[in-house]
């Protein structure tokens, strides 16, 4: 049961008060707690609030799954787990699981040790850092099947090496290859030897161990037992692109959906993305390469429809084929083509040359690609396939701005992990954004996942590079490491809360509008319009598209409009919500002298955005002066581009959530802005 710490609520508190009296985030307090929507703004005197025994922001959260040989469970495993500078020992359960392993610091790294029937324990895995976020880590270690018998535990899952050959030909009775090994039925391998049981292979850190079962030997790949039936697609790919099978086994693992044995899913659809098949094609790229003329699909087409060549028009969502015989154009129905992203030959022909295009663009930006060995290849195709060519070769020449590393961060692990990690690298000074990025991609994420070994049966001649080794080898720069990550801090249940106070204008700088109005008059609030017979709500303050806005206060993001209708309304707009007690003297004055003295709580209103940094229906909770999002000329401020054409700022204080069009439901914004340069 997780650990926590009460603190009784006293008249003035706030949850804003309350998160920054004790030094903890305000979503995850408010999480802990279950207060959503209202329950946020109405604490009440005596109200128990939950507080965590420690401000720790876990960097890793671990699922462990531990399987043998055969990719089955391991039953009640005893392992010890190292992290964080500390041991624990721990028991999987039935299905092989240790689920919830919080780590604090990811560059730290981990290992597992495994114990086995003689009461010894040995090293399975050494991971130098890990993930970032929650992530699922399955452990395969070919040591748990070993000559002789294995038990997990006394009494449960007896193997032998006499069970195993069968169980594995079992599972694969429909495979390109059959089983070779001295248990089945003799075969002779090309060298005209039959192939022994007995081979070496590496656990997961690399330890050379010897075991016992039918292992498959065509050009040294390894594949799980439920992925044979792909080997001989794999072998042939990989020759047709001049690529070696363990680059591209170790490329589709990486890309395919799986069952939960680790079997690659021919027919998955991904609904949230829409790419398919075993290599999880999108459609415009599955198109692309059919109007390769290299590609299976490319040469079918041609032989069945008698074209001379098939060409690619368009831009990617509009991208479309056209069959050409002589002068003679043809439109190919995409509808059939797209179906073939579930036929496994395709799919793994088609990543074969994806990945060899993209070494292609590589090699013509000037990026010697043939400095490293084969193995290397499939870190630097999963690179250019992550970023694209243009921003892999950003990432290895160290060219990326501060802005774009930063976006691209936290577009991939979240706005405080990323501004956490980033932290870390603050010695680096404006370069600390693309340090942090590069660190994530290199040794967080590409040599996480991809580990070419892995799918070799004799891997000691297989020694694949790390990332950041790979990129020196090609004129670019290692990652930088992060600093140690400072213990956290014990949190201090406060004896008085209270609220938390601060402000940011709207804007960086305030000015109010004059331009396509009949005087300032009409960007104030009140009955300014149309010669004093039209209301206007809020105030409309000079900013031309693309100006950043803030959130004025500590609040939450209580709805988002993200869609506009141009010469209608508000275009895409924000609406913020703010305890009044968390607002700083002046602006909850203004509250008091305004109409509504008794409202509690108050939304602001920023409209005509043209980019929303905030996303719909979380209802997240931000920190004054977070960037909410750009100013633009959506909704009836469209094409109001410059200063001169009136482009602006609409900005309104609320004291409804759902107000009507009334002045009576709204706060002249004009007594919160502390500095406004025509404002009096």
């Amino acid at each position: 049961m997780t650990q926590h710490m009460e603190y009784s609520v006293n008249q003035g508190d706030t949850l804003w008060g309350i998160s920054h009296k004790a030094g903890v985030d305000i979503n995850s307090l408010a999480k802990m707690n279950n207060l959503h929507g209202k329950a946020v703004h109405s604490l009440h005197i005596g109200q128990i609030i939950k507080l965590p025994a420690s401000t720790a922001q876990h960097d890793t959260e671990l699922t462990m799954q531990i399987l043998d040989i055969k990719f089955a469970p391991i039953k009640n495993a005893h392992l010890k787990l190292e992290y964080d500078d500390e041991l624990h020992e721990v028991t999987a359960d039935i299905n092989g699981v240790v689920p919830e392993i919080r780590i604090d610091d990811h560059s730290k790294g981990l290992k597992v040790q495994f114990r086995g029937i003689d009461g010894k324990y040995l090293l399975i895995a050494d991971h130098a850092t890990l993930p970032l976020g929650r992530k699922k880590l399955t452990l395969t270690s070919r040591s748990m099947v070993l000559k002789g018998q294995y038990y997990a535990k006394p009494g449960a899952q007896r193997q032998t090496k006499k069970t195993i050959p069968g169980e594995i030909r079992a599972a694969n009775k429909n495979v390109h290859i059959q089983p070779q090994g001295a248990a089945l039925k003799p075969v002779k391998s090309s060298g005209g030897e039959p192939t022994v049981l007995n081979k070496e292979t590496r656990i997961e850190n690399g330890a050379p161990v010897q075991f016992a079962a039918a292992i498959f030997t065509e050009a040294n790949l390894l594949l799980p037992p439920p992925n044979e039936k792909y080997r001989k697609l794999i072998i042939a790919s990989a020759k047709r692109y001049d690529l070696t099978p363990q680059v591209l086994a170790a490329l589709i693992d990486t890309e395919a959906a799986k069952s939960a044995h680790g079997a690659w899913l021919p027919d998955s659809f991904n609904k949230g993305t829409n790419a398919a098949g075993l290599t999880q094609f999108l459609k415009p790229s599955w198109l692309e390469m059919i109007a390769d003329s290299r590609s299976l699909m490319n040469q079918r087409l041609r032989a069945e429809k008698r074209y001379d060549k098939i060409v690619g028009r368009g831009q990617w969502l509009d991208f479309y084929l056209v069959g050409m015989t002589g002068s003679d154009e043809t439109t190919i129905n995409s509808t059939e083509v797209l179906t073939w992203r579930f036929i496994p030959e395709y799919s793994i022909d088609t990543a074969a040359l994806y990945g060899r295009i993209n070494l292609e663009k590589l090699k013509k930006r000037g990026i010697n690609i043939d400095a490293l060995a084969p193995e290397d290849l499939a870190k630097v195709i999963y690179l250019t396939h992550h970023d694209g060519a243009g921003g892999a070769i950003a990432v290895l020449k160290g060219t990326m701005t501060p802005e774009n590393a930063e976006t691209k961060l936290k577009k991939q692990i979240n706005d405080a992990p990323a501004k956490a990690l980033i932290a870390r690298f603050g010695f680096k000074g404006s370069e600390a954004q693309a340090s942090a990025y590069t660190y994530w991609l290199y040794e967080t994420l590409i040599d996480k996942k991809i580990n070419v070994a892995h799918f070799s049966v004799q891997p000691k001649d297989v020694k694949p590079k790390a990332m950041s080794e790979i990129a020196q080898l090609l004129n670019g720069g290692a990652a930088q490491k992060p600093t140690v990550k400072i213990a956290p801090k014990a949190v201090t249940p406060p004896t008085q809360a209270g609220a938390a106070v601060g402000w940011h204008d709207p804007l960086l700088s305030c000015t109010l509008r004059t331009a396509r109005l009949q005087s300032i008059r009409g960007a104030k609030f009140g009955m300014v319009r149309s010669g004093g017979t039209r209301p206007h709500q809020g105030i409309d303050l000079v900013a031309v598209p693309g100006t950043p806005i803030y959130a004025v206060a500590n609040g939450k993001v209580l709805r988002i409009n993200n869609r506009d209708t141009p010469a209608k309304n508000y275009g895409k707009t924000i609406i913020f919500a703010v305890d009044v007690a968390d607002l700083p003297p002046d602006q909850q004055q203004a509250v008091k002298t305004s109409d509504h003295p008794l409202a509690t709580v108050v939304y602001f209103f920023y409209a005509h955005l043209s980019r929303i940094d905030v996303h719909s229906n979380d209802q997240q909770m931000v920190a004054v002066g977070t960037q909410l999002g750009l100013t633009g000329d959506t909704g009836n401020a469209q094409r109001m581009t410059t200063v001169a054409l009136g482009a602006h700022l609409h900005f309104e204080v609320r004291v409804s959530a759902v107000p009507g069009r009334r002045l009576s439901d709204r706060v002249n914004p004009l007594p919160f802005i502390r500095q406004c340069s025509n404002c009096n």
